[in-house]
């Protein structure tokens, strides 16, 4: 009997691209999970709209982990970003033009990493501290309840504010030359944190935004730099939704 020659499949998948995946993956999930603990319904009618945004949110957290590690050629990575574009698109002519309209803003952290800030992205760090922290979970409890509850609203504002002094020196380099910026965006995080939660738990906001603000003092590399910060916010924010 004649040997059968089946072809090869020799498709190659770039290590470089295990970190920025598994990091987007990690911040795709907990604002998921997160915003699940304020829903009363989590597989509701409105899943197959959950399980799209998660999809498109993903692959925003990816391009944008990509282009702060390993900054791939955007010719590669341009079809990449038509897929959460064509996501919103098809939310948007489904009536869901909210949804649809908050999935476009989470695209800006993307697109300012392209902008030549010369280390000082400012633009990128709000963006996606209000991405990360307010608009995606805001984005799910709407989806599941059909409302914004006004409790849940502050609390993400108290998560934005503690990640844009956790995830500062991620976007802004030599980030001790703003030692004192940190310490005055640590104590309104104690401050707002004292005022929306009245307990004990309002000391590990600030905490955490101090921890986040020292561990760029160790010269760790860029990378372990990023995806410890990353694991850091997510953290903080399972402790709230426990909480």
């Amino acid at each position: 009997m004649n040997k059968i020659n089946l072809p090869k499949i020799n498709y190659h998948v770039d290590r470089k691209s295990y970190l920025p995946a598994i990091i987007a993956l990690i911040l795709s999930l907990v604002p998921w999970y997160f915003s699940s603990h304020f829903s009363s319904d989590l597989f509701s009618k409105h899943f197959t709209i959950q399980i799209l945004f998660f999809l498109a949110n993903f692959m925003i957290n990816f391009l944008t982990m990509d282009r702060l590690t390993n900054k791939t050629n955007i010719r590669l990575m341009a079809p990449l970003a038509l897929i959460p574009l064509l996501i919103f698109a098809i939310l948007l002519l489904s009536n869901d033009r909210y949804i649809s309209l908050i999935g476009i803003l989470t695209f800006v952290p993307y697109i300012s990493t392209f902008l030549p800030f010369n280390g000082k992205n400012g633009v990128g760090l709000i963006s996606f501290s209000i991405s990360l922290g307010t608009l995606v979970p805001i984005t799910y409890f709407y989806i599941r309840n059909d409302f914004v509850s006004s409790v849940f609203l502050k609390i993400c504002l108290l998560l934005t504010l503690t990640f844009i002094s956790i995830l500062f020196s991620i976007f802004i380099n030599h980030s001790n030359k703003f030692i004192i910026l940190g310490i005055v965006l640590n104590i309104l995080v104690l401050i707002l944190s004292a005022f929306i939660l009245k307990s004990w738990n309002s000391l590990v906001f600030p905490i955490l935004g101090l921890i986040g603000w020292l561990i760029p003092r160790f010269k760790l590399p860029s990378n372990l730099n990023l995806f410890i910060l990353a694991i850091l916010t997510c953290v903080l924010m399972i402790f709230t939704a426990s909480n």
